[in-house]
């Protein structure tokens, strides 16, 4: 099998794995998923932390 092949083969092996990985969160952690969803948001990680430690000043 080509070098190129082997790698792009394992990338998409790496994707599926963490889709299949949060699904798995989303499966069994349901619970504390779902408790408050009227807060919920989907955010850049980066831009929440600022957020949270301005608001903790």
């Amino acid at each position: 099998m080509n070098v190129c092949l082997k790698n792009q083969w394992s990338l998409i092996e790496r994707k599926i794995f963490s889709v299949v990985h949060e699904l798995g969160h989303l499966i069994f952690h349901r619970n504390q998923y779902c408790k408050d969803t009227e807060n919920l948001v989907y955010a850049n990680y980066q831009k929440v932390y600022q957020a949270t430690t301005e608001a903790k000043r």
